[in-house]
């Protein structure tokens, strides 16, 4: 009896240190074929290895991926990163909406979601963003 609610409290002291806030993990390329199959715009999809990703925010993403929205225009898009640590999500999430409130020319959308954070172009309207969000929150 002793070692069955040991073993318990392990368990349960193991699943409420999970590093993602819902233990759940997803890969940025099912969000893309998510989107995709949702008749989404997602082109031009890129890895961005950590030693790659350009400017000054927290690159403390597992794994990342660039992608363009044509009908916004050239070079323009989003990301989706993934990650191991819930306070590294945020910390990046933090990062952008900083910027958008700085500097208003650099608004961008972000949504997060299990160990998921992306980030569209604010060209994109709220109404499209919406849909991205959407197909994300059914993964």
């Amino acid at each position: 009896m002793k070692l069955k609610l040991t073993l318990a409290c392990l368990l349960l002291l193991l699943t409420a240190c999970s590093s993602t806030a819902s233990g759940r993990s997803i890969e940025p390329d099912v969000v893309i074929k998510a989107w995709q199959e949702a008749g989404l715009e997602v082109e031009d999809v890129k890895d961005q290895p950590k030693n790659e990703f350009r400017g000054l925010a927290p690159n403390k993403f597992e794994k990342s991926v660039e992608f363009s929205i044509p009908s916004l225009g050239e070079d323009k898009g989003g990301q989706i990163f993934s990650y191991s640590d819930q306070e590294d999500l945020d910390e990046m999430k933090e990062y952008y909406e900083g910027l958008a409130e700085s500097m208003g020319m650099l608004f961008n959308w972000t949504a997060a979601h299990h160990n998921i954070l992306i980030q569209l172009n604010g060209d994109l309207s709220e109404e499209e963003f919406a849909e991205y969000v959407d197909v994300l929150h059914e993964l």
